[in-house]
């Protein structure tokens, strides 16, 4: 499942658009060779801060029980 960050492209947090989760919930950032640069757990009201990140291309991945959801986005 696809998912929509924004701000898109960002300097410091990301939010996402069409994901609600009342759970904890795990999530990965991945750079374009498939590297893992950062990992936690997610909260859909305070965002990602991603400000320890180097500028560039992203995939993140939210993994629930259920499904995996995945989007791309621009760290600046």
């Amino acid at each position: 499942k696809i998912l929509s960050i924004y701000p898109n492209p960002s300097s410091d947090k990301i939010f996402l658009n069409n994901y609600n989760s009342t759970t904890s919930t795990k999530y990965s950032i991945y750079d374009y060779s498939g590297r893992k640069v950062q990992n936690g757990n997610f909260n859909s009201i305070h965002g990602i801060v991603i400000n320890a990140i180097q500028p560039g291309v992203y995939i993140l991945n939210i993994q629930t029980k259920e499904d995996v959801y995945r989007g791309k986005f621009f760290k600046n």
